[in-house]
């Protein structure tokens, strides 16, 4: 509507919705196990992840970087990057690949590929990152790790803002800048307890705000309000 420069009288939004308790049902003990023997993870050891398209407006650059950061004081750390090498972007994973070799990453990086097991992943997870250097619509992989009660550090533009709160279900960064991310990153390895208390209230928000039951609320309400009015007109 923007775009094209309509007129219209009214604007209602209606969120996109996420069935909680259908996601977390999803969720397998022994998958969750199979996976850390697979990447090989340690108990205890911090694991933060992004999960999207390998390609560039996602913005795996800048995690990687603000991993090079992180791993001064945690040396140890993981981070999965989750999702297929978009279509030409071929170019831009190799650049990825590169960085990882120059930065001594080898260690702390891993590339999952896509997988149809991300409840799993998003379970192992202390942190969820979002780093999209470009304003994204939504985020429904937001919902998701909320619905796990991760904290989330996000970059502040687009669908995230209105998503996570920063500084109560999470921090909301400046697009294209490691350095915030990396410390948004140290504050929650290194205050376990606000991490906790950030996902939880997520989870709440997520409940209130962004549940398949309110988007159906929502969207029988927006029905009911367009045919009253054209029954008023008519």
């Amino acid at each position: 509507v923007l775009r094209q420069k309509l007129k219209v009288k009214r604007q209602k939004r209606v969120y996109n919705g996420l069935n909680i308790e259908e996601y977390k049902n999803k969720i397998s003990l022994a998958n969750r196990n199979k996976l850390k023997s697979e990447f090989n993870l340690v108990e205890g050891q911090p694991i933060v992840g992004i999960i999207g398209n390998i390609i560039r407006w996602k913005g795996q650059h800048i995690v990687l970087q603000a991993m090079r950061d992180v791993k001064k004081l945690y040396p140890e750390i993981k981070c999965l990057i989750v999702g297929k090498v978009a279509l030409r972007s071929e170019s831009y994973k190799q650049e990825l690949d590169k960085y990882i070799i120059d930065n001594d990453l080898k260690e702390n990086i891993i590339f999952s590929g896509f997988r149809n097991d991300v409840p799993d992943i998003l379970s192992l997870l202390d942190i969820m990152i979002h780093a999209s250097i470009e304003p994204e619509p939504f985020g429904m992989v937001l919902l998701e790790a909320m619905a796990m009660s991760k904290p989330i550090i996000a970059t502040n533009a687009g669908g995230p803002t209105e998503i996570v709160v920063n500084n109560e279900t999470g921090i909301l960064v400046p697009m294209n800048e490691p350095d915030k991310m990396a410390e948004a990153i140290f504050y929650f390895l290194s205050n376990k307890e606000e991490g906790k208390k950030n996902g939880d209230k997520g989870r709440q928000r997520l409940i209130e705000m962004f549940s398949i039951e309110r988007m159906v609320v929502e969207i029988e309400k927006l029905y009911e309000d367009i045919f009253t009015e054209a029954d008023r007109e008519y």
